[in-house]
């Protein structure tokens, strides 16, 4: 496979492309004004969950406030355990060992784009809280070789204070001519792993093991 083919991604700050499809019509919680979304009549306990996180096991997983902003990325977040089972399902993906974890729990693929899109949740297994990250990322497949770093970085209403054991859901896209639609099916989450390197932790460098 050419380089230029899967190097090429970006990440996507909201994750709704990714998940539009996979979302139910019932916006009982949002309603739109011309100047955006405004959330309202929510219950003691989603509020919560929007302000402090979703917990699941030892991990709480956040919305940013871009993400908050969106009707579809709340509602994803507060209805049908969509990413509790997601984490759940990538769970053992995780290395404590490492400071920084991307885990898949989802790919989409679009024909008429020729593109890909990855579910991913960002976690932080650090012994700080990070308030922004910057880092080079490939990510790579069990049966497709090629690839290339991209840069991504979160910081302000992208990002939150994400503690130790917090997670963000974040979207990866690249291009991906049909033709090798069929190897990215034979892919499951764990087969699509994430190469970080030049990592940078609230401003500071970090070792490219991305090691505790």
């Amino acid at each position: 496979m050419n380089k230029n083919i899967l190097g090429k991604f970006f990440i996507l700050f909201l994750f709704t492309i990714l998940l539009s499809s996979c979302q139910k019509n019932d916006y009982n919680y949002v309603t739109e004004s011309s100047t955006g979304h405004t959330l309202n009549s929510f219950t003691k306990e989603e509020k919560k969950a929007l302000d402090n996180g979703y917990p699941v096991g030892k991990y709480t997983i956040f919305l940013t406030e871009n993400n908050k902003k969106s009707t579809q990325d709340v509602t994803t977040f507060l209805e049908n355990n969509f990413f509790e089972k997601g984490f759940l399902d990538a769970e053992s993906q995780i290395n404590p060992a490492k400071k920084i974890n991307i885990i898949t729990y989802a790919m989409h693929y679009s024909p008429e784009e020729e593109r890909f899109n990855l579910g991913v949740f960002l976690v932080n297994t650090s012994h700080e809280n990070i308030q922004s990250i910057k880092m080079k990322v490939k990510p790579t497949f069990k049966n497709i070789t090629d690839g290339e770093f991209g840069e991504i970085e979160y910081n302000k209403k992208d990002f939150i204070d994400l503690p130790n054991n917090g997670a963000i859901p974040k979207a990866i896209s690249a291009n991906a001519p049909i033709e090798y639609l069929d190897k990215l099916k034979e892919n499951t989450g764990s087969d699509i792993t994430f190469e970080i390197k030049d990592l940078e932790i609230n401003g500071e460098k970090v070792n490219n093991k991305n090691e505790n």
